[in-house]
This record gives C-alpha cells, structure tokens and sequence, in this order.
C-alpha cells in the first residue's frame, strides 16, 4: 500500500498510479473494509484500484464498535467524504466511482446531497428507497428506547426490528445471517469475524434514521440529476425487499431528472452481492458500466455544505 494510505483507515486493492478506473467503497453497517476483498481484487486483477474506507464506529481501528461520537450521522458522512476527496485529490488521474453497500448507500448519497460532484458516477448496492414518514418513525422510536434504556446501550430492540425478520423468506435457515449471501464460508466468516455482527447503540440507529430521513426529498433528488447511477440489488435480498425497494428508489432518481439511472437485478443473489456465489456477473457488470463513463467533471474538493 502507498505511504500516502498508511495513516487512513482504508484497505486498498491495486495501484492507483497505474489504474485509469477506480472504485472508493463505502461499506455497509456492522462490517468493515477487508470484507471487500474479492471484489477488491477482481477489479485490480483487471487494472483497476479499489479504495475501500471504514467508516467511524467500524472496523478494527474503532474505539468503541457502533459509536459514532458527538458528530453523529453528519461527522461519519462527512469524515467518509473527506478521506474519499483526499484519495481523488492525490489520485486526479484515475476515474473515481463511489460505491456504497446498504448503509454505505446511504451514505454516498448524502455525500453527493452535500455537493460534491466530481464522481464519475455513483454505484448502490443492497439500496432501497425509504418514505421520509418511516424513517422520523423510526428516529422517534429509537429516541424513546434511547431515554428508556440508555443512548449508549445495545440497541438489540432496534436490531431486532431491523433485521429479525430478513431470515424467515430463507426458512429452515443454518444460521441467523443466511440472508446476507447463499455462500455458506461468506456467512460464517462474518459470524466469526470479531468486527461484524455487534449490535450498535440506541443512539446509533437514532442517528442513522435522522440521516435517510434527510436524503429524499425533491430537492436533494435534483442534486443527482446529472450524475450517472448504477443501482443493483438481489433479487433475493430481503433489506431491498427483494428487489422491488431497489426499482421504487430508481422510479425517484428518474422522476426527478436523472437520465443516467441503471438497475440491475440479480436472480438468486442475497444482500451482500459483492460477495456471493455469483459475484463475477455482479463484478462484470459494474467494470463494464464504468468503462463506459468517459467524462468526467473536474473536481471539486471545497467544503462541504
């Protein structure tokens, strides 16, 4: 890894002096960046670089796993734009995509919401649309756990309303995660690796709701308007409801003024696509619509909104 990455809390696939594309991952919730190993190597293995950042309250270098400090959702944002606009800055000649996994989607889209433009395109995977309604319902009802129970204690009610139901559609189920992916080594690193899995804080999920809420209104989907979107999800992925969240969140991208909308449905696949038994049809399709993004505008690296 080049000494510019030493002190980031990043993993890097691939050379990004010699690559023309390249990917800077935003990962979901509960995991980390080394979770994107195949398809970090996959795209270097092609002569791309993949730069992908864990985001605060993640990873092994977090202090407390699922805290997000004083800053919240807007300093785990901000902090994700910031190391993504440092790497496209020491990097101008390579063509940057953000990509972000579930929660990681979320986050790519306030970066954008928050005017930085000088992406090449954006690519969300396991992402959904959400009804600002749902999402204050769930900012008030993870508020009201939060002063019952503490905003710094597990928030395992809220875990479980999240995710508790996403197995049933896979029932008699191996484990609790079968949902993520039908490759049984990828389920169960994830149950064994100490940096995915936890359950995070009531004030987590508080702060997280607060965030999407934020992200879809008319005026932020103008923001994308211009901006070239690839949207893929499984068509046996539970969090995007099997697929049908992923084409609802595409209808508002294009309803608001974006022409450069692809979806792409995946037969089979479960949430964690990128890491699946079929994940090189997924890795192809994102490699060949970044090869066809030829322009791109200058950068932009001022402060964010």
């Amino acid at each position: 890894m080049a000494p510019f990455f030493d002190a980031m809390p990043v993993t890097v696939w691939g050379d990004p002096t010699r690559a023309a594309l390249g990917v800077i991952v935003l990962h979901g919730m509960t995991e980390h960046s080394v979770r994107y190993g195949k398809f970090g190597s996959w795209i270097s293995s092609n002569g791309g670089v993949v730069v992908a950042i864990d985001h605060i309250g993640h990873g092994a270098d977090a202090p407390v796993l699922g805290d997000l400090g004083s800053g919240g959702w807007g300093e785990l944002v901000e902090r994700a734009a910031d190391l993504a606009a440092r790497v496209s800055s020491q990097y101008p000649d390579v063509n940057w995509c953000l990509l972000g996994h579930s929660m990681g989607s979320f986050v790519v889209q306030d970066i954008v919401r928050r005017g930085a433009h000088q992406w090449a395109g954006i690519i969300l995977t396991g992402a959904s649309y959400h009804r600002p309604m749902v999402t204050f319902g769930g900012q008030v009802l993870a508020k009201m756990i939060g002063s019952m129970m503490g905003d710094q204690s597990p928030g395992r009610l809220l875990n479980w309303m999240l995710f508790g139901q996403f197995n049933r559609q896979f029932s008699p189920s191996r484990t609790p995660f079968d949902w993520l992916s039908r490759d049984n080594s990828v389920v169960d690193s994830y149950i064994d690796d100490p940096y995915c899995g936890f359950v995070p804080p009531n004030h987590f999920y508080y702060e997280m709701f607060k965030g999407i809420r934020n992200l879809y209104r008319s005026d932020v989907f103008k923001q994308f308007s211009h901006m070239p979107t690839l949207i893929l999800s499984g068509a046996d992925d539970p969090v995007t409801k099997n697929g049908h969240g992923s084409v609802q969140l595409a209808r508002y991208f294009r309803e608001f003024g974006n022409t450069s909308v692809n979806l792409q449905i995946f037969e089979n696949l479960r949430h964690v696509i990128l890491d699946e038994c079929d994940n090189d049809i997924v890795f192809v399709s994102i490699w060949s619509w970044m090869g066809q993004l030829t322009t791109k505008e200058k950068p932009n690296h001022g402060k964010l909104a």
